[in-house]
């Protein structure tokens, strides 16, 4: 998959795992029956292992294991292979 490039502040984590909550099935059972569901993505919670990070992030380095909480701009979501 080619993936879009990193904005200044953005990170690329492949995730390793992900938390689903009792709402995010509700949700996926309804999100099934439409015809394109792209536009929701289900567990908000993730752990992973950081592959890029953009020029303007300085926390975090490739390599670095993470739990994320809680993604809000999840607009550039796209998948990692």
């Amino acid at each position: 998959t080619d993936l879009p490039p990193l904005t200044r502040y953005s990170v690329l984590i492949e995730v390793k795992a992900c938390s689903l909550s009792e709402v995010d099935i509700k949700l996926m059972q309804l999100v099934s029956r439409d015809s394109s569901p792209s536009h929701y993505s289900v567990g908000k919670d993730i752990s992973g292992i950081v592959r890029e990070v953009g020029n303007a992030v300085s926390s975090l380095k490739p390599g670095d294991e993470v739990v994320v909480e809680k993604l809000y701009n999840q607009k550039r979501l796209v998948q990692f292979r």
